[in-house]
């Protein structure tokens, strides 16, 4: 499949018009990254928001829990806080559990919970699609995946 997209690829090259005056240049591809290059100094940009972080802490165990969180002067911010579950076995996973929150484009507050373990990743928000929050939500309600021997788990079997 490699070898068939390499030669497809070498194929078009060789067959696309070339510019007389620049043997060189192709003329298709050149008009392309001009038009780009246009419409990209065309967009308007704007200079980023330095924000001031009014408060922050992170605390980290031994074990490998942690928890951290920060508030920026604009209302933004995230905490999370993570612990072992199964310490000191070949089941030891982290559950982490946190928020974060910004405002938008649109002048917007945009916040996000999550929760993350053995079983996958939950994000639930305004900004995320009901959908993806329920699937997500079911599937960390399954049983977890074996941990026992993962290495020698066979992709065909999952």
């Amino acid at each position: 499949m490699k070898y068939l997209c390499l030669l497809i690829c070498i194929s078009v090259t060789c067959t696309a018009p070339v510019n007389e005056n620049n043997p060189g240049a192709v003329d298709g591809l050149v008009e392309l990254v001009d038009n780009v290059a246009l419409k990209r100094d065309k967009l308007p940009t704007k200079e980023p928001k330095i924000v001031t972080i009014l408060e922050s802490d992170a605390q980290h165990k031994l074990d490998g829990s942690y928890s951290f969180h920060y508030r920026g002067a604009d209302g933004s911010f995230r905490e999370e806080i993570a612990v072992v579950k199964n310490p000191g076995t070949k089941q030891a996973y982290l559950e982490v559990s946190g928020a974060y929150s910004f405002i938008d484009a649109d002048g917007e507050e945009i916040t996000v919970n999550y929760k993350a373990d053995n079983r996958g990743f939950v994000p639930v928000g305004s900004n995320i699609p009901e959908t993806i929050s329920v699937s997500a939500k079911e599937n960390s309600e399954r049983p977890a995946p074996p941990t026992e021997n993962f290495d020698e788990i066979n992709d065909d079997e999952v």
